[in-house]
């Protein structure tokens, strides 16, 4: 190896090099798996603080070798003393490095030396570095409707490090923000500007970091992190007078957001959907995958038919096929779910939207435009319908490009004096994101037909 490294002529040195030194490595593994040599190194705990020192305890069996030399190599800027190791203060973990050697781990690695050959070995643990400052702020996304009064929102200090620390937040101009038991009270402006206005969280002066701990028996631990902040997203949007029941299955917090535009909002289970509870409400809402998860929700489908039939409101939000959805049983008139999936959905959330159909749900109480179906994320949505009685009406088309456009993502039904509405758009996933439209044309589609 080191007579051809003496021997690489000019200008080849960086190819022939990488290649000598991947074959070195696997000399290495070769000989240390030969000679039966093992090594392991861990530290103590697995997830360390940056800013702290921690000891790393190191075990070597020479096997049959004559003698092996063991080191630790540590990341640039650690300092390793007397099996002692000291993480520096800015020290972070990468929790999706670009690239995994499995001959020559990332730093903190064990490096053994036999008979002037190197090989690497990772750490039993690898130790996963937290930032200094950590801290848990719920909620992390929250929504202000300026049309609706009020503007106060509550952010709860769930748990901090290092815990003698004293938190404070960063706050956008003109708010104001008072100590509770829990956290702090926020009360924005009464002119507040429409938009997204993001608080930060600091312990004694420095901006903290909410970090989630990963560790399972089939994976290395592992940590992400993020700005321990909460995002406020003031909106401007027209809440109809309407009693909003909504009956979930746990799979998306829309009626949690419709609380917070302002609406009138009751949650309802089973046994609650008397003939007198829905008469109470001029609006049912049913969640995604409610029809599966909810049981006795199917047999009261009937009852819910002829509240529709009486004047109500009925919005489904989408399901799949196999989620108890029977097209001629769960909708009041037959809708069919499109399947497979990949064949009824938009995955582009840029995919471009047309208005087929003028209807009072994309006008009243909120215009909607083209740029409420601008920063969606993920995708526009999926289990589109695939056929549908002619009681209903699609409103929009959409497409993958190079694709039919689909027209089954948001059909509307004048039923009797009712109104039945059945949506594929992945609304409950739009508002988690802060996405504007989203909250407009759900509050159009909780509104009392006229």
């Amino acid at each position: 190896v080191r007579l051809a490294r003496t021997a690489c002529p000019m200008g080849l040195t960086g190819e022939i090099l990488h290649r000598l030194d991947a074959k070195e490595q696997q000399l290495g593994h070769a000989l240390r798996l030969a000679l039966g040599i093992e090594a392991r190194a861990e530290v103590e705990g697995t997830f360390v603080t940056a800013g702290s020192t921690v000891a790393v305890r190191t075990e070597l069996g020479c096997g049959t070798a004559e003698t092996v030399d063991l080191a630790i190599e540590c990341p640039e800027g650690w300092d390793m003393r007397g099996g002692q190791v000291a993480v520096p203060a800015d020290a972070v973990h990468d929790p999706y490095p670009a690239v995994y050697d499995p001959m020559w781990p990332s730093a903190p690695r064990i490096t053994l030396t036999i008979d002037g050959v190197r090989a690497a070995l990772p750490f039993a643990s690898p130790p996963v570095v937290l930032p200094a400052s950590r801290a848990g702020l719920t909620p992390t996304v929250a929504l202000l409707n300026r049309a609706k009064p009020g503007r106060r929102v509550t952010v709860a200090v769930d748990w901090i490090a290092p815990s003698s620390a004293q938190p404070d937040l960063v706050l956008p101009e003109g708010w104001q923000a008072t100590r509770t038991e829990i956290g702090f009270d926020l009360t924005a402006p009464d002119a507040v500007p429409i938009g997204t206005h993001t608080i930060g969280l600091h312990l004694d002066g420095a901006a903290a970091a909410t970090v989630r701990q990963i560790s399972h028996p089939h994976i290395a631990p592992t940590a992400t992190a993020r700005p321990a902040e909460t995002r406020v997203d003031v909106v401007d949007i027209a809440v109809p007078e309407a009693r909003v029941g909504y009956i979930g299955a746990g799979n998306d917090r829309v009626d949690q957001w419709l609380g917070a535009m302002g609406a009138e909002v009751t949650d309802l289970s089973e046994a609650e959907l008397t003939e007198a509870a829905l008469a109470a409400c001029q609006s049912l809402v049913i969640g995604i995958f409610a029809m599966r998860f909810r049981p006795g929700l199917a047999a009261a489908m009937p009852r819910i038919h002829r509240w529709v039939e009486a004047g109500g409101t009925l919005l489904t939000l989408y399901h799949r096929p196999w989620d108890g959805w029977d097209p001629d049983r769960i909708p009041p008139r037959r809708i069919e779910i499109g399947q497979p999936s990949l064949r009824w959905r938009v995955t582009d959330e840029t995919a471009d939207v047309r208005v087929i159909a003028d209807h009072a749900v994309l006008r009243t109480p909120n215009p909607i435009g083209t740029a409420d179906w601008d920063g969606w994320v993920k995708e526009r949505g999926l289990y589109f319908a695939k056929s549908w009685d002619p009681a209903y009406t699609p409103l929009l088309a959409m497409g993958d490009p190079g694709e039919t456009p689909l027209e089954g993502a948001l059909l509307v039904g004048e039923i009797g004096a009712g109104r039945h509405i059945h949506t594929s758009l992945i609304l409950h996933h739009q508002m988690d994101h802060l996405v504007p439209g989203a909250f407009r044309l759900i509050a159009n589609l909780i509104a009392p037909r006229e």
